[in-house]
């Protein structure tokens, strides 16, 4: 049981997935946060997450859905329903393709974290139209 556990969590961790901003030090501070959550260094990964949203807090919304996933692991549900709530909401206000690809990454979250109803909702948002007088020329972490 603790085998499949450690391969779950691992998996999890070990996804790579893009995250756009306009700041460098975000950039770094994220990948050093999946670096380490990939090593199960979980208070080193909710440091550095921390650090990206407070240098990139208008796409804060994939740093957000870590940290939930780290307060999740915790026992901390109400602040990890929370973040997810959040994220979805910075995530709804980003110019596409963010928009979308961030949305779907919080309602895949929000549906792994048994949050269905809040799922739901954020699945709407991704069929609503985005603001087009936005762009999305941000560096890319891939």
């Amino acid at each position: 049981l603790a085998l499949v556990a450690g391969g779950a969590i691992w998996f999890e961790a070990s996804r790579p997935e893009p995250w756009t901003t306009d700041s460098p030090q975000a950039l770094a501070e994220y990948e050093k946060g999946r670096q380490a959550q990939m090593k199960f260094y979980f208070n080193d990964a909710a440091a550095a997450f921390e650090r990206a949203v407070r240098l990139a807090p208008e796409r804060a919304s994939e740093p957000l859905t870590h940290l939930a996933w780290l307060l999740r692991r915790q026992g901390e549900l109400a602040a990890s329903e929370a973040l997810l709530r959040e994220a979805a909401e910075r995530a709804a206000s980003l110019p596409e393709p963010s928009r979308t690809r961030g949305l779907w990454w919080v309602t895949s979250r929000q549906a792994r974290c048994g949050l269905t109803t809040d799922a739901a909702a954020t699945r709407r948002r991704l069929s609503a139209p985005a603001d087009a007088s936005t762009s999305d020329r941000s560096l890319v972490l891939s």
